[in-house]
């Protein structure tokens, strides 16, 4: 009988490291609300990604900013969509930050 360190499965196995690297576990809790949104969303749609999509963009975002996950471009990850959205909702709240501050002077 062969050990498993000398078995010819065991010789074949290389390991290959992730495709975007490793990243850090979130010990504090960072991005724990985000992650239990999306967790919650998953197991309401019975595992369906698709009707999750922007709670995921939410977790991934909230890794980003807080160094949990290297930055990445949003087309990259498969969020396209959310991020123009994002983009034209941020644009829009800085237009009104702007109205209110020319309304108080």
């Amino acid at each position: 009988m062969q050990s498993p360190l000398t078995s010819p499965l065991a010789q074949n196995a290389a390991a290959t490291p992730p495709l975007k690297g490793s990243f850090p576990l979130d010990y504090q809790q960072v991005c724990h609300l985000e992650m239990l949104r999306y967790l919650c969303c998953l197991k309401e749609k019975d595992g369906q990604n698709s009707e999750c999509r922007d709670r995921a963009f939410g977790y991934f975002k909230c890794r980003m900013d807080n160094g949990l996950m290297d930055r990445d471009e949003w087309p990259k990850l498969g969020f396209k969509d959310l991020a123009e959205q994002q983009q034209q909702q941020q644009k829009e709240e800085e237009e009104k930050a702007v109205v209110a501050t020319e309304l108080q002077r």
